[in-house]
C-alpha cells in the first residue's frame, strides 16, 4: 500500500552455511587474515538457490610494516557467481585493494591512502527486486585519501549523572 518493498519469509526459504576465519600477527608487525563463507540459501518450494545469494565468499588481508610507523596492506575479495532476481547469471568477482597507512604521527595525525579495485577489474553485482537491469557495473579503480586527527579532551572527573 505504501509503495515500499519489504521481504517476508513465509516459511519457504532456508539456509545452511559454514564460515571460518584465521588470523596471524607477528611481533614484526606482519598481520594476515583469511576468511571463507559457504552459504547455501534455498527456496524450499522451488528447490532453487535464492537470488542475489553467492555460494562462496572469501577474503584475504595482509599488512606489512614498511617503516617505523607506516604499513602497506593488500586485500583480496572473492564472490562466486549468483543469479539475479531477473534470473540472469551474474559472474564471479575477484577484487584487489591496496592501502598505505600510518600509526599516529605528530600531534595525533594519521594518514591513509587507498586504491580500490587496484587491477581495474570489470565486475557486476545483482540488483534488487523492482529494478529493470539485472546487475550494476561496479566502480573501476578508485582512490581515497584520509587524514585523521585525534583530540584528547580533558577529563572532568564527573560520573554519568553529572
Amino acid at each position: 500500500g505504501s509503495g515500499l518493498m519489504q521481504f517476508v519469509n513465509v516459511n519457504r526459504d532456508s539456509g545452511r552455511g559454514l564460515e571460518f576465519e584465521l588470523e596471524a600477527k607477528r611481533a614484526s608487525g606482519l598481520r594476515t587474515r583469511v576468511s571463507y563463507t559457504l552459504a547455501d540459501s534455498q527456496d524450499d518450494l522451488l528447490h532453487a538457490r535464492l537470488a542475489n545469494a553467492p555460494l562462496h565468499m572469501a577474503k584475504l588481508n595482509a599488512a606489512i610494516p614498511v617503516g617505523k610507523r607506516t604499513f602497506a596492506g593488500v586485500e583480496l575479495q572473492y564472490t562466486s557467481p549468483q543469479r539475479s532476481f531477473q534470473d540472469t547469471r551474474v559472474g564471479d568477482a575477484l577484487v584487489a585493494n591496496f592501502t598505505v597507512s600510518t600509526k599516529p604521527l605528530w600531534q595525533g595525525f594519521e594518514f591513509a591512502a587507498s586504491c580500490y579495485n587496484l587491477l581495474d577489474r570489470r565486475y557486476f553485482t545483482p540488483t534488487g527486486v523492482g529494478l529493470v537491469q539485472p546487475a550494476i557495473l561496479q566502480d573501476g579503480r578508485t582512490f581515497r585519501f584520509k587524514i585523521t586527527h585525534r583530540i584528547a579532551l580533558p577529563r572532568t572527573g564527573r560520573g554519568p549523572n553529572g
